[in-house]
């Protein structure tokens, strides 16, 4: 993972749909100074996978940990800050509320 980093700022984006009649609904949060955003973090060079990285994040920032399966669905080089993103579709095991809270542990979502 450490090449993969070396050079550029690599970010992983855990996508959590449900199902929700006819339709899916996206997981989305309230960052307190950023408006509505996606799960997301960045890669770090004790995670041995990207879909490792997206569990690990989605734990992080969501409290959710019973994910079935992770799929790689691709990548994106967003031209912002070199960074690059990698997008995977997470399918968790249980129900979830319309709404939650959750305070992360290391900067409460701020950094």
């Amino acid at each position: 993972m450490e090449e993969r980093i070396r050079n550029r700022e690599v970010k992983v984006c855990p996508v959590v749909l449900r199902k929700s009649g006819n339709y899916r609904e996206l997981l989305l949060f309230e960052h307190p100074l950023a408006d509505v955003q996606l799960v997301k973090g960045t890669l770090k060079p004790s995670d041995i996978s990207i879909e490792s990285a997206a569990l690990r994040e989605l734990e992080e920032e969501s409290g959710l940990s019973s994910v079935s399966s992770a799929y790689y669905l691709d990548c994106w080089e967003s031209g912002f800050q070199n960074q690059l993103w990698h997008f995977v579709l997470c399918e968790i095991d249980q129900e979830l509320p319309n709404s939650w809270s959750f305070f992360t542990q290391d900067d409460g979502g701020l950094e």
